[in-house]
């Protein structure tokens, strides 16, 4: 759908490199899994004694993630995995498949900017212990992912409006009639879609990043920091309930940061190729192969990320795992009572004789 022309022409869709295996397939069944342990996450994460201003931030994206990943299956499943993508798509198919491609990224945007306040907020907590906790409340957690939010939606507004689709009746090759769309666009669209692309790539991928990736380090060198202070502190003192506070802080610190820079790892290099495709179209033209298949593996790799971070909580939270444990087990045997139950039902119902 990404043509660059104006006027008008027949909607298609974008035909990657082994599309259907990774958009048909594989992505598919990535976002399944990653909309089930998300779940999961928000489960663990709205219990009581869970809830933290971290643990806001945690269930904001686990949502977006959700969203990211699985809005963009309700059209590319049934195009790349079914529709032959070299023919115009049927209307109103196109419609879906335009928005849903434009929704993804607009989530992704989200889950960029709350995986950001998630560093920021670790930070302000670790270097500032005294009026970290007053200003880092779930309050403004709230705050900060309903505005996150609502922003990523709006900046990506002009993107749903650079199109306009008109049903057209056309003869395929079997000389039968289908309904196809006939895009338009016209030139001050395209310019406003280009202005479009600029603010995602730098308040989308390129400042968050750059944020990110700074907040990470003054996090991990105040994180060495204070643990040399308070083990040099209160070496001879019996202060263990002070210890096992500051335990807990760097225990979800360094889970956090190992979040951020997994994130990091795939956010960068996937925001320095959408910004040569911004600045510099003209160096991607002559290489645009090589440019889609590193830009699906770029995309796969997000999906992914969208999956791991449930394994990062479970590896390194012994409170999520705890939790967690305590909720599948009284699913477990909630369902074995029900089996129980039926089992009984279905023997005391048959007649003695």
């Amino acid at each position: 759908m990404e043509n660059n022309s104006t006027g008008d022409f027949y909607c298609r869709a974008n035909n990657y490199p082994a599309g259907f295996w990774i958009y048909g397939v594989i992505c598919p069944i990535i976002s399944a899994f990653t909309l089930i342990f998300n779940m999961l996450v928000i489960v663990v994460f709205l219990k009581r004694k869970m809830r933290s201003p971290t643990s806001a931030l945690l269930i904001g994206l686990a949502v977006s993630d959700i969203l990211a990943a699985n809005v963009i299956n309700i059209s590319f499943v049934y195009v790349h995995g079914f529709l032959d993508v070299t023919k115009p798509l049927p209307y109103p198919m196109c419609i879906i498949y335009n928005v849903t491609a434009k929704l993804a990224p607009s989530f992704h945007t989200t889950s960029v900017w709350i995986t950001t306040a998630l560093g920021i907020q670790r930070f302000i907590i670790v270097a500032f212990p005294m009026q970290g906790p007053r200003f880092c409340s779930i309050r403004t957690s709230t705050v900060i992912i309903v505005s996150t939010y609502v922003l990523s939606f709006l900046m990506y507004i002009p993107s749903f409006l650079q199109r306009r689709f008109d049903p057209v009746t056309i003869l395929d090759e079997s000389g039968n009639e289908i309904t196809v769309c006939n895009c338009t666009r016209g030139h001050e669209i395209l310019q406003m879609n280009k202005l479009q692309n600029v603010l995602r790539s730098v308040f989308g991928q390129l400042v968050p990043c750059a944020i990110l990736f700074l907040t990470t380090l003054l996090l991990s060198r105040k994180l060495k920091l204070e643990t040399k202070r308070i083990l040099q502190l209160h070496k001879h003192e019996n202060t263990e309930t002070e210890r096992r506070d500051f335990r807990q802080i760097r225990r979800t610190s360094q889970m956090i940061i190992v979040l951020v820079s997994i994130f990091l790892f795939v956010e960068i290099p996937n925001g320095i190729v959408f910004a040569l495709f911004v600045f510099y179209p003209e160096l991607l033209e002559s290489n645009i192969e090589q440019i889609q298949i590193l830009s699906i593996v770029l995309n796969l790799l997000v999906f992914i990320i969208y999956l791991i971070n449930f394994w990062i909580y479970v590896t390194l939270s012994r409170q999520f795992r705890r939790e967690l444990k305590l909720l599948c087990g009284r699913k477990l045997c909630g369902y074995r009572e029900k089996i129980n139950i039926g089992m009984s039902t279905t023997f005391t119902s048959i007649p003695m004789t």
